[in-house]
């Protein structure tokens, strides 16, 4: 048996083990990870734990620790109840008003991963008032940011645009198949947020007069203006910094300011303005999300070291033939994406291979870009992908959180499936 199909059968097991047992999957991944690390790489063990996200990890931490002040004092709560009741007339459009907010903040140049972090929980919350499935919250707060984020002055953009001119595609050339990947990865995300509206019965929605919200008290006023602030000012930092990309002063405040150090410090402004008890506000830290998120990248990244990214890379290359070029484009895309970033890693990966594809089938550059695109955003659905973390670690009731870890694990199939059927069925821009 080869190292990469060990790798395979670890991270399955591992999965597999810690829902039959109820026991958190990040100890099974880290388990494999060392075994298969030290055993079968011959990597020391100081390396394996090398590769322990710290970035990550601290990101979580303090993202959790400031929205825990805002669960402790009920901020989130009321804030929740707020919106809701400005809506109470049309609730079944609330899922697709707080998508169209968080699309245009993407859109703006806010990152995903920042958009993930600060409205993330808020949109859980709201669903959860309503007793709307998280699934539909998830695929909302996913739904908008992935589209969003593909501007031209936003992260995914800026990176996609990197890929086309590293591939020697003009600034034209570029801005129109960036276009196409757009349109088709709204119309993808779209789609499956549709199909979890109706599975999931999201249009029965109903406010009722229980849910009619109680004034802010003075500490959720304080906590929710520490969250906004925290919030413009990362909007704002971007939105300059997408605007005037040369600055050298600007540049080292985006840097400097991103979500974790934005959610340190409004930590440390909770603390100073006694919105909440700091021990409260860590004990709602889900450090059994943080850790699974944790333990499974470094299992990923053993994967890595181990060939899978480019064993995958080869397969499909060897594979892709003929009418059947989308479909695995679409195939290779969604699994690469299991074990790597989407837009960093799986989207310049396949994008290699997109001239070569193209030019010998006659599928546009456009059209098959944004099949990669598309397809490894909706895979980042998964409980085990940073955004898809962060959601999941904005569910703080843990039988919900247990739940849509679940329904996190399906997504990805049934996003690859709505990819394949739209590609079939000739609904994409071409």
């Amino acid at each position: 048996m080869d190292i990469i199909t060990l790798f395979v059968i670890a991270l399955v097991l591992s999965i597999a083990l810690g829902l039959v047992l109820k026991i958190n999957v990040g100890v099974f991944a880290f388990i494999a990870a060392m075994l298969i690390g030290c055993i079968g790489l011959g990597l020391p063990t100081g390396q394996i734990f090398g590769m322990w996200p710290g970035r990550l990890f601290l990101t979580l931490l303090f993202v959790m620790f400031f929205f825990g002040f805002a669960i402790s004092n009920k901020a989130l709560d009321n804030l929740a109840l707020h919106i809701i009741w400005k809506m109470r007339k049309v609730p079944a459009l609330i899922p697709f008003v707080l998508m169209l907010l968080i699309l245009f903040m993407a859109a703006a140049g806010l990152s995903t991963f920042a958009l993930y972090a600060f409205l993330g929980p808020l949109v859980v919350m709201v669903a959860a008032k309503l007793n709307m499935h998280r699934v539909v919250a998830a695929c909302v707060v996913q739904c908008a940011g992935s589209v969003g984020g593909l501007s031209p002055i936003s992260t995914l953009g800026l990176s996609a645009l990197n890929v086309f001119e590293l591939l020697g595609y003009s600034s034209e050339a570029g801005g129109q198949m960036l276009k196409t990947v757009i349109i088709n990865n709204f119309f993808a995300q779209f789609s499956l947020l549709v199909v979890c509206y109706f599975a999931f019965k999201a249009y029965k929605v109903r406010v009722s007069e229980d849910l009619r919200p109680e004034p802010f008290t003075v500490e959720q006023k304080k906590t929710i203006a520490i969250l906004a602030v925290a919030l413009f000012t990362i909007v704002t930092i971007s939105v300059l910094h997408a605007v005037l990309p040369k600055s050298e002063m600007l540049t080292r405040y985006y840097y400097g300011f991103d979500v974790t150090t934005l959610s340190l410090l409004g930590v440390v402004a909770c603390c100073l303005f006694k919105v909440a008890l700091p021990a409260d506000a860590l004990a709602k830290i889900p450090m059994d999300v943080i850790i699974l998120l944790c333990s499974v990248s470094v299992l990923i990244e053993v994967g890595v070291r181990a060939g899978a990214v480019d064993a995958l890379s080869a397969w499909a290359a060897a594979n892709i033939s003929g009418t059947f070029a989308p479909y695995f484009v679409i195939i290779s895309s969604g699994v690469m994406s299991l074990f790597a970033s989407s837009m960093s890693v799986v989207f310049p990966t396949i994008g290699t291979m997109i001239p070569g594809i193209s030019g010998a089938y006659g599928f546009t550059p456009g059209y098959l870009f944004s099949l990669v695109a598309a397809t490894a955003m909706l895979t980042g659905y998964s409980p085990f992908s940073s955004g898809g973390g962060i959601i999941l670690g904005g569910v703080f009731e843990k039988k919900e959180r247990e739940l849509l870890f679940k329904w996190s694990l399906a997504i990805p199939v049934f996003g690859m499936i709505i990819m394949i059927v739209l590609a079939a069925a000739g609904l994409l821009v071409t």
